[in-house]
């Protein structure tokens, strides 16, 4: 066996630096609540109305939890954090989530 020394690898702390130095420049910024909610209401809104209308079209009837309540339900559920369901049907009864109005839920 021999015993050859490797070479050592460049050190990294410069680029470390310069890369938290930019960080303290350049601050992040989280989009705010409100603005997650209309992005969401206008990207996903429009697709669900979508598929209401072609449920129509094929003689299936809405019901009181359609395809866009629903949607707006679990989406709200993800971007919250909800952990159960008791939670959930509490809002669904009190709140309005995205484009869906409080409804009676059991």
């Amino acid at each position: 066996m021999s015993h050859e020394k490797q070479p050592r690898k460049a050190s990294s702390v410069r680029h470390t630096r310069a890369i938290q130095r930019d960080h303290t420049k350049h601050a992040l910024t989280a989009p705010t609540a409100a603005e997650v909610q209309e992005r969401l209401t206008e990207m996903v809104h429009p697709a669900t109305l979508e598929q209401v209308s072609h449920f129509h079209r094929l003689g299936l009837r809405e019901r009181t939890l359609g395809l866009v309540v629903m949607m707006a339900f679990v989406l709200e559920m993800i971007w919250r954090q909800i952990s159960g369901v008791n939670e959930m049907v509490r809002l669904i009864q009190t709140e309005v989530m995205l484009w869906a109005l409080p409804r009676k839920v059991s």
